[in-house]
């Protein structure tokens, strides 16, 4: 019984979920919502705003992004047109 009431009624925890600017972000669920209205996002575009929420005022890499979400080196040599 213990365990089915902690799965079935799990307490939010502060980090759970993240609003900034009218843009909720519930880490739980995986589900984003701007202005009180669902957004759905493929699972990496969701680990990338999850990233940027999580460390606001750090400007990430491409080759920074692409190893904490993909967990490979950056494709290309870095150059940009």
């Amino acid at each position: 019984m213990k365990r089915y009431d902690r799965l079935t009624k799990k307490e939010m925890k502060n980090d759970e979920v993240i609003k900034i600017n009218g843009i909720s972000i519930d880490n739980y669920s995986r589900r984003v919502y701007v202005n009180g209205k669902e957004v759905y996002l493929a699972s990496k575009e969701f680990d990338i705003l999850q990233l940027l929420a999580r460390n606001p005022n750090r400007v990430f890499s491409k080759e920074e992004i692409f190893e904490r979400i993909w967990g490979i080196d950056s494709v290309g040599n870095g150059i940009s047109i």
